[in-house]
């Protein structure tokens, strides 16, 4: 990098108010977000796969796959575990439908039907559609994941064992990192 390269870089750091490097932003824009709970996520880690589990309804066809979200912010119910994977890496071997995941959520807990949605017009809040919707099962889910994080603990202490014990076998086994909710990293 040149000087001035790197002057650009450091004063865009002080605007920002962060010591963010860009590679960061870069980054955060190629990743994507699945929270589950504590006997899902023991599946995923056992099988080492998403099995596709959402059906949405759209004009353009029905889809079945497994639900993301590019919103690192985005929560619903209590789930404990987020699995965050490359977009780009899954990008090219699944097809991806972008959809609102925020609708979607709502919709499905006032509808009895299996999360049926017809219109994708816009997102529930006005923003940018929050959710990615990999078709199908996404299987060898190590290739795909950057990390995976416990965000807090579980209140069965034996759930929790069990939970961390999995956590750390995976991340041995594939060479994943897990994070922990009291931020330390394995």
């Amino acid at each position: 990098m040149t000087v001035e390269g790197f002057h650009i870089v450091q004063n865009l750091e002080l605007l920002v108010g962060c010591k963010m490097k860009l590679t960061d932003l870069f980054e955060e824009a190629h990743q994507l977000y699945h929270l589950t709970e504590f006997d899902k996520a023991l599946d995923l880690l056992e099988h080492d796969k998403f099995t596709r589990l959402w059906k949405h309804e759209t004009k353009e066809g029905d889809y079945e796959g497994v639900s993301f979200s590019r919103n690192p912010k985005f929560h619903y119910g209590d789930k404990p575990v987020r699995f965050v994977v490359d977009l780009q890496k899954v990008k090219q071997k699944y097809k991806i439908v972008t959809l609102d995941a925020e609708r979607a959520f709502h919709h499905s807990i006032e509808n009895p039907r299996w999360y049926v949605i017809k219109d994708r017009k816009l997102n529930s809040n006005g923003q940018q559609y929050a959710e990615e919707f990999v078709l199908g099962n996404l299987d060898q889910l190590h290739k795909y994941l950057l990390r995976i994080e416990l965000l807090k603990p579980l209140a069965n202490v034996v759930k929790m064992n069990q939970l961390k014990t999995a956590l750390e076998a995976y991340s041995k086994k594939w060479k994943v990192q897990v994070y922990y909710f009291d931020k330390k990293k394995y």
